[in-house]
């Protein structure tokens, strides 16, 4: 029986969400407004008025206007990843961290609003799930960690909860003690790129070896990829052998566009 129910999860999950829908009547998180059953927790409406970001790098994840995507290389690859490549492979946000979605990310990561949590981890899984259409999953999903006595004063990683729902989603093991922070620094909020790479040099230690696995790291907004350049090297040193970042939301640099 415990081997048959990972199989079955994939199919039960939706049949579950369909009653419960039945019983309870799903209102838009942003609205209000009653609106037919889903596993999005938002409605039609306000679905679309999100900032999706519909162009993007596929090696940074920055978005790129739509005249734009049509000129850059077959690889969708922009102007700065080709001159100077992030060590990882690929990076995917489904969202620009713009009204309404900034101030959800903030409830969730330093109010503990989880159902905003839930929302915004449900839109990433989406787009997860296009992209990797006709390609292999990550063998391991590994979340960006707090150093402790944030954690402690938080009560919560939010970027566990990220990796936790798409862990049990997607069916990909999660590696929640593999990576460790083990130097407190300061928060990357309002520094420069030069400050926030300088901010994290040895901040990160891996706790067990890799052998050549494929990581999707999580985390919950990506500004200039700092911490998650600093992550993939520190997973690539340890025998990483490609690291993917799934993030909420993308900041856009002021030279992005």
């Amino acid at each position: 029986m415990i081997k048959i129910m990972p199989i079955l999860m994939p199919i039960l999950r939706p049949i579950a969400r369909q009653l419960l829908s039945a019983i309870i009547p799903s209102r838009c998180l942003l609205c209000g407004q009653v609106h037919e059953g889903s596993f999005i927790l938002i409605c039609a409406g306000c679905y679309h008025d999100l900032p999706h970001i519909r162009h993007a790098c596929e090696r940074c994840g920055l978005p790129i206007f739509e005249a734009s995507a049509r000129s850059i290389s077959q690889a969708n690859t922009c102007g700065s990843c080709l001159k100077n490549p992030p060590p990882f492979r690929r990076a995917i946000a489904p969202l620009l961290y713009a009204p309404p979605i900034d101030r959800r990310v903030a409830a969730f990561k330093y109010n503990q609003q989880l159902i905003s949590g839930q929302l915004l981890s449900q839109l990433l899984l989406q787009s997860i799930q296009r992209h990797y259409q006709n390609q292999a999953l990550p063998d391991l999903i590994i979340p960006v960690p707090l150093h402790w006595s944030r954690l402690l004063k938080r009560g919560y990683n939010q970027s566990l909860c990220i990796a936790q729902y798409l862990a049990c989603e997607l069916q990909i093991p999660i590696g929640k003690n593999h990576l460790l922070r083990h130097r407190r620094t300061l928060s990357q909020q309002g520094l420069t790129r030069q400050e926030r790479q300088h901010n994290l040099i040895n901040a990160f230690t891996l706790k067990k070896p890799l052998a050549g696995e494929t990581i999707a790291l999580i985390d919950d907004v990506m500004t200039t990829g700092a911490t998650a350049a600093e992550i993939t090297r520190t997973l690539k040193r340890a025998g990483a052998g490609a690291v993917d970042v799934w993030t909420l939301a993308r900041t856009p640099s002021p030279n992005a566009f």
